[in-house]
């Protein structure tokens, strides 16, 4: 199971801290087929509550967090099941988008790097 097995990032999102929860909504579609749909809003407390959760968690760890770290603050579509050669594609309104393939994982060591990363 590997939903926390990396991160894709899509583009910057400028001032996100002074846009409303109402407005950062994102859907999630499986070959074409829309699977989840949410945003900000549906995070528990808001992205905002997420966030200081995550700063202070890391904290309280011994990890603070700098500038340039990434953090993922939930799945606010839900998490949702692809097969490998299905195509996934999450919409963020207003803000664009992200598509990926899935393919099946090679066993460590094996398989071709793709932009440095396996």
């Amino acid at each position: 199971f590997g939903n926390n097995n990396g991160l894709i990032l899509g583009p910057r999102i400028p001032d996100w801290p002074g846009l409303p929860d109402e407005q950062l909504t994102c859907q999630t579609f499986i070959d074409g087929q829309l699977v989840g749909s949410g945003g900000a809003t549906t995070l528990p407390g808001g992205l905002r509550a997420a966030f200081a959760f995550a700063l202070s968690r890391s904290a309280r760890r011994g990890r603070v967090l700098k500038k340039g770290d990434l953090i993922a603050t939930g799945n606010a579509t839900g998490i949702h099941d692809i097969a490998a050669g299905q195509s996934a594609r999450v919409s963020f309104t207003g803000f664009g988008e992200i598509t990926c393939h899935a393919v099946a994982a090679a066993p460590d060591g094996v398989g071709d790097d793709v932009g440095g990363q396996r």
